[in-house]
């Protein structure tokens, strides 16, 4: 619950007056009382000894839940103290100790042993624990879980034929938000309907906004029922595969008393006709020169015609950003402040971080059956002459709206150069450049591919590394992997070292897509690839500059 909220709610209950205050206490005080009265009562009427003992057992177990609650939140409270206690000492933010598990915490007490910063990055980002000793963080954590995790899809017709369980009873029509994390559910408007897994105390602020709540999980007793009741609002539960359906901006109809939902009307059906009218915004099918979408972007959409295999991908285009800028009267600002962009790198971080992404661009990802990588492409970017590989942004993994917006903003960040002023020195210094949003392949192996070997500039030598999982482990340096050494005319493999047991008929087929690519691009290439269920993907392709 914010603090506003408390301040406003006790703002309220003081100007009721003492006599109101000490009314209202007297209420609670007697409402144990109360409730025996009218279980006395409701026991005479139903004359069942075996109800009345199923009654008293529910009455029970509801007491020594909320004694647990009471228990939790006194340790919940001592758990802080200890806490900042901690911070005190060790000069530690709490928002650094939060990533800490327990044994970090007793090694950071006893040997002042501090987790880095690049760490701390990685598990904001998100963690995946599989057991004890094996602990993921970053980009690592969302391929183990996404290489785990079951997407499964659901139609819309299930709406017709599945029902939730009534928590709470009423009637209401209203915008749907739907929110898989409390942090989402902030976003949610007064009115607005909460379509969620499930709820707890972080999601009270939602609560308390919206005019209805629909769960996948929960009974008679969870979070989402009991709040619902005590606020007299309507709520469906146990309402399995409804996050999948409803999209946050649907006009839905809950009839909780029934466990019903109906879609008045849909944002897609309501997007579709703009859709397609996104100044700058352009797909694999698009012929567009690279002055306007970056290089990287135009290779992927040559490659898709010349009938390679390419994830479905989005481009967004160098008049993309021009055109928010305009639309936001933002666009003078920004071109002043690149005239002295260490000087005022803060106010360009600013409105980056404060335009506004068109809704229609996000209606165009389908969060429900994929993840993104967001990826920079600047007309300077994977050129002839340099490749800046590595020195722009890539965000993978991206599930939803908020991930893909952050992305896009960290990936224009790093185009405009900021902190690549010695690059810049000897490089055309672009204003914009453009950003790729592609579909993520969950590979089963995956990795980089060069025609000629960059190291001696033989040119007869094709080399392949390869490791299991998507390859960027493998570009960041976290993973040995898998070398191959395949004559370029024979595509005979001639040297490997290789420990995952990546068939030898795969290795041969990229070999032939590296030797057809240099023959059409007319000069060596590094291809970045990825396969899955024995499809190869082509997830990149750009020259040779070292």
């Amino acid at each position: 619950m914010s603090k506003d909220f408390l301040k406003k709610r006790y703002e309220k209950l003081i100007s009721n007056g003492d006599d109101k205050i000490e009314q209202r206490i007297s209420e609670i005080e007697n409402y144990p009382n109360k409730i025996a009265e009218l279980k006395e009562k409701t026991y005479k009427k139903l004359d069942n000894s075996q109800l009345a003992e199923l009654f008293n057992l529910a009455a029970k177990l509801g007491y020594m839940r909320d004694r647990k609650k009471a228990y939790l939140g006194k340790a919940v409270e001592f758990r802080n103290i200890i806490l900042e206690e901690i911070i005190s000492r060790k000069a530690i933010s709490k928002d650094e100790l939060k990533y800490y598990i327990l044994e970090e915490i007793k090694t950071l007490l006893l040997n002042n042993s501090k987790l880095s910063s690049v760490e701390i990055d990685k598990r904001s980002q998100g963690v995946y624990i599989e057991h004890v000793s094996s602990f993921n963080s970053g980009d690592m954590a969302r391929e183990k879980y996404f290489g785990i995790v079951n997407v499964k899809n659901e139609d819309k017709d299930i709406l017709n034929s599945r029902k939730g369980v009534c928590a709470s009873p009423g009637k209401v029509t209203g915008k749907a938000r739907v929110c898989l994390t409390f942090e989402e559910s902030n976003n949610l408007e007064k009115g607005e309907i909460l379509v969620t897994y499930g709820t707890d105390f972080d999601f009270m602020n939602a609560i308390l906004k919206s005019s209805g709540i629909i769960t996948e999980e929960g009974g008679i007793l969870s979070h989402a029922s009991v709040i619902s009741r005590e606020l007299n609002k309507p709520c469906v539960i146990a309402y399995q595969g409804i996050t999948k359906i409803i999209k946050t901006g649907d006009i839905i109809e809950l009839d909780a008393e029934f466990g019903s939902v109906k879609i008045i009307s849909s944002i897609e059906e309501d997007s579709s006709k703009n859709k397609n009218n996104i100044i700058g915004v352009y797909d694999l099918t698009t012929n567009v020169d690279s002055s306007e979408m970056g290089n990287k972007a135009y290779n992927l959409s040559k490659l898709y015609r010349l009938n390679y295999n390419v994830p479905e991908a989005y481009f967004l285009g160098i008049s993309f950003f021009e055109n928010l800028l305009k639309n936001e009267n933002k666009y003078d600002d920004y071109i002043k402040y690149l005239n002295d962009i260490k000087k005022y790198k803060n106010n360009i971080y600013e409105i980056i971080e404060t335009i506004n992404l068109p809704k229609e661009l996000f209606h165009k990802l389908d969060f429900k059956n994929n993840t993104y990588a967001v990826r920079s492409s600047s007309p300077n970017e994977d050129g002839e002459q340099k490749s800046f590989a590595g020195q722009f942004v890539t965000e993978l993994f991206c599930n939803s709206e908020e991930s893909i917006s952050k992305g896009i903003r960290n990936c224009w960040k790093s185009l405009l150069g900021v902190g690549l002023e010695e690059y810049q020195n000897n490089n055309l210094f672009m204003k914009f450049g453009g950003i790729i949003l592609q579909k993520m392949i969950v590979a089963d192996f995956a990795g980089v591919m060069f025609t000629k070997n960059p190291v001696s500039n033989n040119k007869d030598c094709i080399i392949i590394e390869s490791c299991k999982g998507v390859a960027s482990k493998l570009v960041d340096n976290i993973v040995v992997p898998d070398r191959y050494f395949i004559n370029e005319d024979t595509l005979e493999i001639i040297d490997s070292i290789a420990k995952n047991d990546i068939p030898v008929e795969l290795i041969k087929k990229l070999a032939l897509i590296g030797k057809e690519l240099e023959q059409e691009y007319k000069i060596d290439v590094d291809i970045e690839w990825a396969c899955k269920d024995g499809i190869i993907y082509l997830i990149q392709c750009r020259p040779i500059t070292t």
